[in-house]
């Protein structure tokens, strides 16, 4: 596993990462546009999922994304759909994910977590397939740190979602 500080920015490492798995799809769970990487990988499809803002514009994803496909979805848009779904309702969406998380993979970091949590609600919206792993990337900080392979799950059963590999993941600081 490949570890990564939270201040800098990863996309060389990312990019070979990913390069170096023969998976179609790149799932990045953000939440500010200047945590986005820069990342070229024209045989890949990219979705981008808004976990807190929704202040990316169109000039972001045609200056850091190369990639054969991208879907980009805000919170607010993912939030309506889950909740038409009656997967869950808004208010209980801050403590949801971490309730459920923490009683059933309690040794993962929150990186990690928020990762899975990203490809359980691209499957719940459909954008990808049953049973095919998906990369997934995230962070907390100032730039995404962490890169996973997950298999998801249905969002109502995210304790379901398989971790095949965690590729990157940050340095501890103490």
């Amino acid at each position: 596993m490949y570890k990564t500080y939270s201040t800098n920015n990863n996309s060389q490492i990312f990019e070979s990462k990913i390069k170096e798995k023969n998976i179609d799809t790149v799932i990045i769970y953000y939440q500010n546009r200047e945590q986005l990487p820069t990342l070229d990988l024209p045989d890949k499809d990219l979705i981008l999922i808004c976990k807190d803002s929704n202040d990316i514009m169109e000039g972001d994803i045609q200056m850091n994304f190369f990639f054969k496909s991208i879907l980009f979805v805000n919170r607010d848009a993912y939030l309506d759909i889950l909740k038409r779904k009656k997967i869950i309702h808004l208010d209980e969406h801050s403590s949801f994910s971490k309730n459920i998380m923490s009683s059933t993979v309690r040794h993962m970091n929150q990186n990690v977590l928020n990762c899975v949590e990203a490809a359980c609600i691209a499957f719940e919206l459909e954008l990808i397939d049953k049973d095919k792993p998906v990369l997934a990337m995230g962070g907390l900080m100032q730039n995404l740190d962490t890169l996973i392979v997950v298999t998801p799950a249905k969002y109502s059963k995210i304790e379901n979602a398989k971790v095949n590999e965690v590729i990157c993941e940050p340095i501890i600081e103490a």
